[in-house]
C-alpha cells in the first residue's frame, strides 16, 4: 500500500447518556445483534448489598448526621456494619445494624449501639437504642430486599457505558476526546449503532451525528488513532517487559497487537494513506511477545527432556 488514495472518511460521531438498565433487556438487545460477548459481568451480592444500603440510608440522613457503611473483615461472609454518626464536639457513633448477603437475599441484624465517650478511638461506652436508630432499622428492613433485588437485576449506567465503549472499539471506532465520552465510528458501523440506539432507547440515550469528510476531520481521526495506538502499545510493552506474564497472558498481548494492526489497516483505507509509523510501533511489542513465548516453549521442552533423562 503506497501513497494516498481517494478518501472515504464517512461515518458518525457518537455519544450517549446511559442509565441503569435491566440485565435481561440489555442481554436481549445484545444477543439480537451478536454482541453478547460485551455484556457487563455479573454484580456480586456484596456489591448489590452495598448499593441497596446506600439507597436505604439516603432518605434518613438528617442535619448534623451521616452514615458509615463499614465492610466487616470477611465482607462476603459477614457483610457490612452500618453506623449513624451524630456530629458534634465529640461525635456519637451508633452501630445500628449489620447487613449480610444471604442465599435468598439480604439479612439484617440489629447491632449494638455505641457512643464514643472520649476522642480516643479505643474508648467506647454502650448506650441504648434511640428512636431514630429504630426507625432507620425498620425502614431498611422494609426497603432493603426490593432494593437489593433491583440492584442484582440491573446493570448500572456506568457499566453499560463501558460496554458500549468496548463495542465502539470492536467496530473500529475511535475516541475523539482524551477523557472519552465522544466517539467516531466508520460508516459501515453506523447501522449497528442505530440498532443499539433503538433497542436501548428506554434507558440509554445514544446520539448519532453523521458526518462527511473534511480536512479537519481527517486530522482529528489521525490524531485520535495515533493517541489510541500509542497508549495501547505502551501498556502492552510495559506488561511484557515486566517479565511477570505467563504463557496465556503473553498470547493475549500478542493477539491484541494483531488486532491493533488490523485496526490500522482499516484506517489506512478510511484515511486513504499509509500509516507505517504506527504499524512499526505495534510490531515492537508483537515481536517481544513472540520472543517471550518462544523462550517459555524452549524452557518447557528442556524440562521435558531433562525429566525423561532423570
Amino acid at each position: 500500500m503506497n501513497g494516498t488514495r481517494s478518501l472515504r472518511v464517512e461515518g458518525a460521531v457518537v455519544f450517549w447518556s446511559a442509565g441503569a438498565t435491566r440485565k435481561l433487556d440489555l442481554l436481549h438487545v445484545y444477543e439480537s445483534l451478536g454482541l453478547e460477548a460485551f455484556m457487563p459481568g455479573d454484580k456480586t451480592p456484596e456489591a448489590a448489598l452495598l448499593q441497596s444500603l446506600k439507597v436505604c440510608l439516603k432518605r434518613h440522613k438528617g442535619e448534623g448526621e451521616s452514615f458509615n457503611i463499614i465492610p466487616r473483615r470477611n465482607r462476603k461472609k459477614d457483610g457490612f456494619e452500618v453506623q449513624r454518626v451524630v456530629h458534634g464536639k465529640v461525635n456519637e457513633y451508633h452501630t445500628m445494624l449489620i447487613a449480610r448477603a444471604g442465599v435468598g437475599g439480604p439479612l439484617l441484624e440489629a447491632g449494638p449501639n455505641f457512643r464514643r465517650k472520649e476522642l480516643k478511638p479505643d474508648h467506647w461506652s454502650r448506650v441504648p437504642s434511640t428512636d431514630v436508630d429504630r426507625e432507620v432499622f425498620d425502614w431498611c428492613e422494609h426497603v432493603l430486599r426490593p432494593s437489593y433485588a433491583a440492584a442484582m437485576n440491573h446493570v448500572e449506567g456506568a457499566a453499560v457505558g463501558r460496554s458500549l465503549v468496548n463495542i465502539v472499539d470492536h467496530l473500529d471506532g475511535l475516541t475523539l476526546k482524551d477523557a472519552g465520552g465522544v466517539y467516531w465510528v466508520p460508516s459501515e458501523a453506523v447501522p449497528m449503532i442505530m440498532a443499539l440506539r433503538e433497542g436501548l432507547e428506554d434507558t440509554v440515550a445514544i446520539d448519532v451525528l453523521e458526518n462527511k469528510p473534511t480536512v479537519e476531520a481527517i486530522d482529528a481521526f489521525r490524531r485520535a488513532l495515533t493517541r489510541e495506538i500509542e497508549t495501547e502499545v505502551q501498556g502492552i510493552s510495559e506488561d511484557i517487559n515486566s517479565g511477570d506474564l505467563g504463557e496465556r497472558a503473553l498470547e493475549n498481548r500478542a493477539e491484541r497487537a494483531r488486532e491493533l494492526i488490523t485496526k490500522i489497516s482499516s484506517y489506512e483505507g478510511i484515511l486513504g494513506t499509509t500509516l507505517e509509523t504506527l504499524r512499526d510501533s505495534v510490531d515492537v511489542p508483537k515481536q517481544a511477545a513472540a520472543t517471550a513465548l518462544a523462550m517459555i516453549e524452549s524452557g518447557n521442552q528442556f524440562e521435558s527432556v531433562f525429566s525423561s533423562i532423570v
